[in-house]
């Protein structure tokens, strides 16, 4: 896709590549794009979700629209992640798929990320609490600390 080779040459912008260039596989793995084997859980979250969201507010059907056409979707097991479906209809179903969570060291953080835990110091000194979501200057502070004491 055209939109997702332009955004794969902006800096930090790899992982929209990915949601733009994956948005229309299917979640068994078929569709596009066709040259890349890639399916299930494999796919980024983004662009299950964007998949399912394209096809929700696609005019295809005059009968089937909002929750019922959520409903028919998740019938569809082959082709959608069933797993959002019943989150955005609202059933109990463990969110864990909404967060992917990763132990990163200090250099490999990017603005976006969103903290699990608090990041504190071997002495114990609290730099940042969870769910705070990491900006550039944020990244800046934990380098600098991390130079002086290890996190």
């Amino acid at each position: 896709m055209l939109a997702a080779g332009l955004l794969k040459k902006i800096p930090r912008f790899g992982p929209v590549a990915e949601i733009i260039e994956f948005q229309a596989k299917d979640y068994n793995g078929k569709g596009e794009p066709v040259d890349k084997e890639i399916s299930g859980d494999d796919i980024p979250f983004g662009a299950r979700l964007l998949h399912i969201l394209i096809d929700l507010v696609k005019p295809t059907s005059s009968i089937l629209r909002g929750t019922k056409l959520l409903q028919h979707m998740d019938r569809m097991t082959n082709r959608y992640d069933t797993k959002i479906i019943k989150y955005l209809l609202g059933q109990n179903v463990k969110t864990s798929f909404l967060v992917q969570e990763e132990e990163l060291r200090v250099h490999e953080l990017l603005p976006g990320m969103v903290l699990v835990r608090d990041i504190r110091s071997v002495s114990g000194q609290l730099l940042l609490k969870a769910n705070v979501t990491l900006t550039d200057t944020f990244i800046n502070i934990i380098e600098q600390w991390h130079r002086r004491e290890p996190i």
